[in-house]
Parts: structure tokens; C-alpha cells; sequence
């Protein structure tokens, strides 16, 4: 085992916290690799290199410059399993630092194995996101190799999985409470938790979108800030190697949603499935000057403050299927008034909203006329 400086330096700062001296901690070549005294890092030390070649348990430097590059100190030996992997010496009289030597070893070994434990654990946790980011995007596709890194990170597949999904996870308060959501809530054994730099990520293995969107439904249940939080999921997919297929999917689901709430001027949250927005997304590719040209042409005879309220009556008319009065209770008028509006889109545009093909007509341009609005 080597020491790293990142954990010297932490261990440094620990024990200076112990003891009030200035303390060295060499590597296994005899080298200053981190010290409170800025000035000696870097610097050969040569009774730490006879400690580590002589395997003593202890060696004191009696005065400046008895060895080379040392101070009047007391130095021992870091063990761990037995094995030398650095020294530790304690600069000040030799009566002095003699008799805080062993407990300044115990300590340093102590703090040491914790350290090493912890780079540990955040090195296979670096290693599982960049498989996981890797297998999102696509970059990695042989399914037995797939298998075998999920299972090797924990995440172990029984023979019924079959079906996969991607989920963005996103929050209105930043990406670290998406992150704590995920590492705090997320227990299943049917999902992976991963982030990227701007959102977080779910894996699920449930056999449907209902199924997944279930589940994220029962962790929000009993949440008081659910309303925050903002879920697009993917498409379903049979098989591990197609998964970046459902990120995809789920990706462009998310970067929707955001683009319609802010046109709409209200915060995005809930659960979204890519099914049940697959025609706004695919006509969200559309050019933005085509969208441009084809609201205005629709829409050219009304005037903009009436414009301003046909759109949103068009748009909440496809999201409530036509129904009279739910659209009458989502816009808070009166059921004539419903009627009113649909018969003054079918005379200024000559599209009829009870007509599917008129209706769809006219959903696009509402929606692309409002996202395409400065």
C-alpha cells in the first residue's frame, strides 16, 4: 500500500490537532511528502529512509543535521498489515517527542486505514458512475459485459430482468437535492442511481413505464417538498444493450418540458413518461423559423391580445380530450364560453377543434407559437 498526498495531507491536519509540534510524514523512499512546515515538503529525510530499509521501530535525531535533511526529532514507522508504508517524525527535543512517539503511530495508523478505506470507496464509486454514464450513452453495448459490471458494483440481475428505463430526476433547488434524493430514497432492488453534471439519474428494471412511475409515485407519497422534484422517463427497453435508446428518450423528454414551462411562465415537477409526449417532442425538431412561419400563418387573423388567450384555450382543449367541462373547470369559465372559443378558432382559422385533424392542426401551432414567443 503507498501513501497518496491527499491522505498525507489529511493526516497531517488530524494529528497536528493531537499534538502541538511540527510533524513530517515520508514515504517509503524517505521523502518529505507533507509536513506543517511547508518549507520541508519535498525534501529527502534520511532517518526515515533508514527506518524503512533497517525496518526499526523507532529512530530519534538527536540534533539538526545528525542525518540528512532532519531535525532534532523523534520518527517512527507507519504500519499497516505489518508492512512499512511511510514514516512519521515529530520535530522538537527528543525528551519531549519521545513520549508522544507511540501515540502519535497509533493514531496516524488509525487515521490512516479509515483514509485509505474511504479513497477506496469513492474510487469504485467514480469507477461505477463512469460504467453507468458510459452504458447510458451508449458507449458500452456488449451485454455480457454489462451484466458482469453490474454485478461486480453491487447491482445484481435476476434472470426475469428484462426490461429497462431511463430517468431523468431533476429539482427546482439545484442538482445536490436531486443527488440526495437519489443516495437517500431510492432503495429499491429494481433501480441504479447515477448523476452526470446536470441531473440525476435513475435506471430502472421495472417491466413498464406504469410500473416505474409507480414506484417514484410511492417514495413522493409521504415527502412534504414532492412538488420540487421533476421526473421524465424514458421509454421501456428489452434488453441492456439498448438502454441508451430510453436516456435518450428521456433526455429530450426533460430538455421539453423545461423549454414549455418556461414559455408557459410555470415551474415544471411531477412525472412525465416520453409516451405520452412523444408527438410534442418529435415536432420539437422541427426548425424554429418553420414553427414561426406556420403559428403565424394559422393564426394571422387574430390579433395578439386575443391571441393570448386562444392559445392556452387551444392547448388545455387536446389536454383535456375535448371534454367540455373539464375544460370549462381547468380555465374557470362557464361551459357556453368553451363553446364560444371553439366556434371563434373554427371561424378565424377554418379548423374545427372536434376535428382530430384539425385539432392537431392547431395543437402544434398553439405550441410552437408559445415556444417560439421571446
Amino acid at each position: 500500500m503507498k501513501l497518496n498526498k491527499r491522505t498525507v495531507h489529511s493526516l497531517i491536519n488530524e494529528l497536528r490537532s493531537v499534538i502541538d509540534y511540527d510533524l513530517n510524514i515520508m514515504d517509503e523512499e524517505g521523502v518529505i511528502i507533507s509536513s506543517t512546515d511547508k518549507k520541508r515538503i519535498g525534501q529527502f529525510h534520511e532517518a526515515a529512509r533508514i527506518i524503512i530499509s533497517n525496518q526499526l521501530p523507532s529512530l530519534l535525531v538527536n540534533y539538526d543535521d545528525e542525518y540528512s535533511g532532519c531535525k532534532e526529532g523523534t520518527n517512527v514507522p507507519l504500519l499497516v498489515d505489518n508492512e512499512i508504508i511511510g514514516v512519521v517524525g515529530i520535530t522538537e527535543n527528543v525528551d519531549e517527542t519521545s513520549k508522544y512517539a507511540n501515540i502519535i503511530k497509533k493514531t496516524a495508523e488509525i487515521l490512516f486505514k479509515e483514509y485509505a478505506a474511504l479513497e477506496k470507496m469513492t474510487q469504485l464509486n467514480e469507477a461505477r458512475m463512469f460504467f453507468l454514464n458510459s452504458w447510458l450513452n451508449g458507449e458500452v453495448t456488449d451485454i455480457s459485459r454489462i451484466r458482469r459490471k453490474l454485478e461486480q458494483y453491487g447491482h445484481r440481475l435476476s434472470s426475469s430482468n428484462a426490461s429497462f428505463q431511463a430517468v431523468i430526476v431533476d429539482n427546482i433547488n439545484g442538482h445536490d437535492a436531486a443527488r440526495s434524493f437519489l443516495r437517500e430514497k431510492i432503495k429499491s432492488i429494481n433501480a441504479i442511481t447515477t448523476w452526470d453534471n446536470s441531473c440525476g439519474i435513475l435506471i430502472g428494471m421495472f417491466p413498464s413505464g406504469p410500473e416505474i412511475k409507480n414506484y417514484i409515485a410511492g417514495v413522493l407519497r409521504d415527502m412534504p417538498d414532492r412538488d420540487d422534484y421533476y421526473f421524465a422517463i424514458g421509454d421501456t427497453v428489452d434488453s441492456e444493450d439498448r438502454l441508451h435508446q430510453s436516456y435518450n428518450h428521456a433526455f429530450s423528454l426533460y430538455q421539453y418540458t423545461k423549454t414549455r414551462s418556461k414559455a408557459l411562465g410555470v415551474r415544471y415537477s411531477g412525472i412525465s413518461e416520453y409516451d405520452d409526449h412523444q408527438l410534442g417532442i418529435l415536432m420539437n425538431y422541427i426548425p424554429e423559423q418553420r414553427k414561426r412561419d406556420y403559428a403565424a400563418a394559422l393564426f394571422d387573423g387574430f390579433d395578439s391580445i386575443t391571441l393570448k388567450d386562444i392559445v392556452p384555450f387551444i392547448l388545455t382543449y387536446c389536454q383535456c380530450s375535448g371534454s367540455i367541462n373539464m375544460i370549462a373547470d381547468m380555465l374557470f369559465i362557464h361551459k357556453n364560453t368553451v363553446q364560444y372559443k371553439i366556434r371563434k378558432v373554427r371561424d378565424v382559422t377554418g379548423l374545427d377543434l372536434r376535428v382530430s385533424r384539425d385539432m392537431i392542426r392547431l395543437y402544434a401551432a398553439a405550441d410552437w407559437y408559445l415556444l417560439t414567443q421571446e
